[in-house]
C-alpha cells in the first residue's frame, strides 16, 4: 500500500470515531455522540441548580440534598464521559481480539505519530481530501498554509490538541483523572490517595474547563478530518421541553441554555482559529 493509501485509511478511522460507523444510525460511543452527553447533562445541571436557588436559596435541606446529589451523580458521570474521551487505544491483545475504542486521544495520538513519520504531508493530506467521497473542500494554497516549511502539518496543531487531551498537559485533565482513578472506578487505599501529595477534590470549574478543552480538540478534529462544520452542542429547539414552566423559571433556563451554547460556539471558533483555514 502507498503512504496515501494508509493515511486515507487513517482518516477513515478518525471519521468512524468522530461520527460512528454509520452516521445515519445513532452510535452512541461515538466522541460526538459522548460530547454531546457532557453538554446535555451540563445544560440540564446548571439549569436545575438556576432554579433552585431561586425558589430555594435559604432551605436548609436543599443545599445540602443538592451538594450530595452532584458529588455522588453529576461530577462522577462528567467525569466517566470525559475519560472515555481521553483514552489512549489500548494495546493489541495477545489473542488478536478487537478491543479499539472511540476517543480524541486516540485520533491525537495517531496525528502525532504520523506527522513524527513524516506522513502528514501537505502532498498526502491533499490526496486524501481528494480521495474523500463527502466533505468541503479545500485550496492547494490553503491547505499549505496548514503546514510548516517543511510540508509537515504544523506542530502548533498537534500540541494545542495535546494540551487539550492528554492528563500530563494539563492540570485540570490531570486532576479528574486522579479523582476517577482514586474515587471512582477504584477504591483506593488510604496510603495510594496520601502518595498523590495533595487534595483530591474536584471543582465544577475544572470539570466545566476540560469540557471546554475538549469542545474545541472535537471542532478541530472534525473539521481537520472531514472537510466539514458540525452541529451545535446544545441539541437544536430544547426550549420545547419547557414549554409547562413558569415564565420565572423559563427565563432562567432559556439564559442557561443560550450561555451554554454561546459558550460552545466560542470553542469553535477558537478551534477553527487554531486551524488558521475557516
Amino acid at each position: 500500500m502507498t503512504i496515501q493509501s494508509v493515511l486515507g485509511q487513517k482518516f477513515a478511522e478518525w471519521d468512524e470515531c468522530l461520527n460512528g460507523s454509520d452516521p445515519e444510525n445513532l452510535d452512541t460511543n461515538s466522541v460526538s455522540h459522548v460530547l454531546y452527553a457532557l453538554y446535555f447533562d451540563l445544560c440540564a445541571y446548571e439549569a436545575y441548580a438556576a432554579v433552585r436557588r431561586r425558589s430555594a436559596p435559604d432551605n436548609p435541606l436543599a443545599a445540602p440534598m443538592f451538594d450530595y446529589l452532584v458529588g455522588s451523580g453529576y461530577v462522577q458521570k462528567q467525569v466517566v464521559r470525559i475519560r472515555r474521551l481521553c483514552e489512549a487505544l489500548p494495546a493489541i491483545r495477545p489473542d488478536g481480539r478487537d478491543n479499539s475504542i472511540y476517543s480524541l486521544r486516540r485520533i491525537v495520538d495517531d496525528m502525532r505519530r504520523l506527522r513524527s513519520e513524516r506522513v502528514l504531508t501537505s502532498d498526502n493530506i491533499y490526496a486524501v481530501y481528494a480521495a474523500q467521497a463527502h466533505g468541503g473542500e479545500i485550496s492547494r494554497t490553503a491547505l499549505d498554509r496548514l503546514c510548516d516549511a517543511q510540508g509537515l502539518l504544523h506542530k502548533r496543531i498537534t500540541d494545542e490538541l495535546s494540551k487539550k487531551v492528554l492528563p500530563d498537559r494539563s492540570t485540570e485533565l490531570r486532576a479528574i483523572y486522579d479523582y476517577s482513578n482514586k474515587m471512582v472506578v477504584h477504591s483506593s487505599s488510604q496510603s495510594s490517595r496520601q502518595a498523590l501529595g495533595r487534595d483530591l477534590g474536584l471543582t465544577l470549574a475544572q470539570v466545566n474547563k476540560v469540557i471546554g478543552d475538549l469542545t474545541e480538540a472535537f471542532y478541530l478534529c472534525h473539521r481537520f478530518v472531514c472537510l466539514a462544520d458540525h452541529s451545535p452542542m446544545v441539541a437544536l429547539g430544547w426550549e420545547l421541553s419547557f414549554q409547562d414552566l413558569g415564565d420565572g423559571d423559563l427565563e432562567i433556563v432559556r439564559e442557561v441554555y443560550s450561555r451554554i451554547e454561546q459558550q460552545s460556539e466560542e470553542h469553535k471558533a477558537q478551534a477553527y482559529q487554531v486551524l488558521g483555514l475557516w
